[in-house]
C-alpha cells in the first residue's frame, strides 16, 4: 500500500516536471521565432534605410553638376563638396552588413553635405543677382554712351552748319556796280582804243558780321 503510494507521488512528480518543461521549451521557442522575425524586421529596414540614403546622394551627386558659377573659387569648392558626396556614396554601396549605428552616421553625414549643397545654391543664387544687375548697369551705360556719341556727331553736324552760315553771312554784297574806261594818267575815256584800266565803283552793304580791314574784291 505505501509503495503504491510512492509511486503515485512520483508519478506525479515527473507529470508536473515534464508540464513545467514542456512550457518553458514552448516559451523559448516563442521568443526564438519572436527574435529571428524581429532581425528579419530590422534588416529590411536597416536595408530600405540604406537604399534611402544612397538615393539621396545619387541624386546630391548629379545636382552638383548644376551647381556652376563664373567665379573659378567656388567652383573649386562645389567640385571638392561633389566628390565627398561621391566618395559616401561609394562607402555606403560597398558596405554589405550595414548596421544601425552606421545608418545613423551615414544620415548625419548626408544632413551636413545637404546643408553645405544649400548653401552654395544661396551663394549661386545671389551671384547669379549681382550679374544681372551688373549686366543691366552694363546695357545702360552704353545706352547711355550711344546718346552721348549721338548728341556729339549732332552738334558737330549743327556746327559746320553754323560755321557755313556765319560765313555766308559775312560776306559782303557790292550794289551800284559802275565801271569806266580810264587812260593811264587816270582820265576818263569812252574810246576803247585809248581805254587802258577800267575803273569800278560800287557800294559795300553794311555787315556787322564781316571782320574788319582790308578786303579782296572779286569781279
Amino acid at each position: 500500500m505505501e509503495n503504491q503510494e510512492k509511486n503515485s507521488s512520483k508519478d506525479k512528480r515527473n507529470n508536473l516536471i515534464v508540464i513545467i518543461l514542456s512550457v518553458l521549451l514552448a516559451v523559448l521557442a516563442s521568443l526564438f521565432f519572436w527574435q529571428r522575425s524581429s532581425y528579419r524586421t530590422d534588416a529590411v529596414l536597416i536595408r530600405a534605410e540604406k537604399d534611402s540614403i544612397a538615393s539621396e546622394l545619387t541624386r546630391m551627386a548629379s545636382g552638383y553638376d548644376s551647381l556652376r558659377s563664373q567665379n573659378d573659387s567656388l567652383n573649386q569648392t562645389i567640385s571638392y563638396a561633389q566628390t565627398k558626396v561621391k566618395d559616401l556614396l561609394s562607402e555606403v554601396d560597398q558596405v554589405k552588413n550595414v548596421s544601425y549605428q552606421q545608418i545613423t552616421k551615414y544620415r548625419q553625414e548626408v544632413t551636413t553635405l545637404r546643408d553645405i549643397m544649400r548653401n552654395y545654391i544661396v551663394q549661386i543664387d545671389s551671384l547669379n543677382q549681382k550679374n544681372q544687375r551688373l549686366m543691366a548697369d552694363i546695357s545702360d551705360v552704353k545706352q547711355e554712351v550711344t546718346e552721348v556719341k549721338s548728341a556729339n556727331q549732332q552738334l558737330e553736324s549743327d556746327k559746320k552748319k553754323l560755321e557755313q552760315t556765319v560765313n555766308l553771312a559775312a560776306q559782303m554784297e557790292a550794289t551800284d556796280l559802275k565801271a569806266t574806261g580810264i587812260t593811264a594818267k587816270g582820265k576818263e575815256q569812252i574810246k576803247a582804243s585809248k581805254i587802258e584800266k577800267v575803273k569800278i565803283d560800287f557800294i559795300l552793304s553794311k555787315n556787322l558780321t564781316a571782320k574788319r580791314g582790308a578786303k579782296n574784291i572779286y569781279v
